[in-house]
């Protein structure tokens, strides 16, 4: 019987500690969103005003400013990606080209060899 009552009380201690976390966390979570929230929409105004800069080409909805924010950024990715194909490339060109000019003079170095005997 004792074991049972310790165990409920156990319980009971383990449950008010976590009622007494997450109250504790609500309040400081909703301390930190009344801070943040002013710099979120700041961000927020300053890229509507960009859109609308560039026409508001969906319209004057949030969705459709998100839309393009969306799009905008996959542009972004993509030519970011064809930037480093072009830089790959232009490097293995680099490479070749370096790999001959040593092979050139790798070649003329045996030859200056044959010469002197």
């Amino acid at each position: 019987m004792e074991q049972e009552e310790n165990a409920t009380t156990s319980v009971q201690e383990f449950s008010e500690g976590l009622t007494t976390f997450f109250e504790a966390m609500s309040t400081y979570m909703t301390q930190v969103a009344q801070q943040v929230l002013p710099s979120i929409k700041n961000m927020y105004d300053m890229i509507y005003a960009e859109y609308q800069k560039y026409g508001a080409p969906y319209g004057d909805l949030p969705e459709g400013c998100m839309r393009w924010l969306t799009e905008r950024h996959e542009a972004q990715r993509l030519i970011d990606e064809a930037q480093s194909i072009v830089d790959h490339h232009e490097g293995l060109a680099y490479l070749r080209k370096k790999i001959a000019e040593r092979r050139e003079l790798s070649h003329d170095e045996i030859e200056q060899e044959h010469q002197v005997e």
